[in-house]
């Protein structure tokens, strides 16, 4: 296995679950702290519904069109078909 040069100007986290969830179990709070703490530069956007989701992929694309180059990260439920948005029951194929 040989290891992977690359370099981001931030990680973007895409965060699907319920504010429920959010709370409980702290997912995306803990990594952005992870991150700030090895001071790498992070976005998130919280999506309560599929078009949300698809509202933060239309500018994460504006981003990436400005050279900007970012890691993405999903928190969310999924299925066997893609992601799943339990505060709402949709379903992102």
């Amino acid at each position: 296995m040989t290891k992977l040069d690359v370099e981001y100007d931030l990680v973007f986290i895409v965060d699907c679950l319920s504010q429920k969830d959010r709370d409980d179990f702290k997912i995306s709070e803990d990594l952005m702290n992870f991150l700030a703490s090895k001071g790498i530069k992070q976005l998130q956007g919280k999506c309560k519904n599929k078009a949300m989701v698809l509202d933060t992929f239309s500018y994460m694309k504006k981003l990436a069109e400005t050279g900007l180059k970012f890691c993405l990260q999903i928190v969310s439920h999924g299925t066997e078909d893609g992601l799943w948005i339990e505060e709402n029951d949709e379903d992102i194929y």
